[in-house]
């Protein structure tokens, strides 16, 4: 009996078990995965080989990026993307080669959405501010190094709002565009 689950078990592991990709065997056809010299739609997982080792970089669902994809470039640095159904959906962030995270940036179906936050490599942040429905929208704020407001720009409505700049940390001006 013990012998016929384990069998069973097997059996359903190896049905269930995803195909892997190397992705220097397959092309891009707008936005669909393919291997190269073949038209079927791949699912599955897709990765690198990077000095000797097998890197992950993602899951294809009918051809397309889906969940978590994680790109290393050569220096160092990293980048991780959330897709859905092949288009930019959640988070997407870079981080320095020291781990500290560079940027975040969220999107919904494709496009700008939410919070955008930038920060220095001492991890201070640089800049921040949301987009809406892929535009910017509200107060955006502008940091130095030190954590000091070197200037703020709200936008309105698809339309810049209103600029104000900093000198030294002391209000310098404020202008107003239409």
């Amino acid at each position: 009996m013990i012998n016929r689950i384990t069998a069973l078990l097997i059996l359903l592991s190896i049905g269930m078990s995803q195909k892997e990709y190397d992705i220097i065997n397959l092309i891009n056809e707008g936005g669909v995965y393919k291997q190269k010299f073949n038209d079927d739609i791949l699912n599955g997982i897709i990765y690198k080989i990077s000095d000797d080792k097998k890197v992950v970089l993602g899951i294809l669902k009918n051809g397309k990026k889906d969940g978590l994809w994680t790109e290393w470039y050569p220096d160092k640095r990293k980048l991780e993307e959330t897709y859905k159904h092949g288009m930019l959906d959640g988070s997407v962030s870079l981080f320095y080669k020291t781990g500290q995270r560079e940027w975040r940036h969220t999107y919904n179906n494709g496009q700008f959405e939410g919070l955008w936050t930038y920060w220095y490599e001492n991890g201070q942040k640089m800049k921040e501010g949301s987009f809406e429905c892929g535009d910017s929208t509200g107060i955006w704020i502008w940091w130095d190094k030190n954590g000091h407001v070197k200037k703020e720009k709200k936008f309105k409505k698809r339309k810049n709002g209103i600029w104000t700049n900093y000198n030294e940390y002391v209000l310098i001006e404020v202008v107003k565009e239409p």
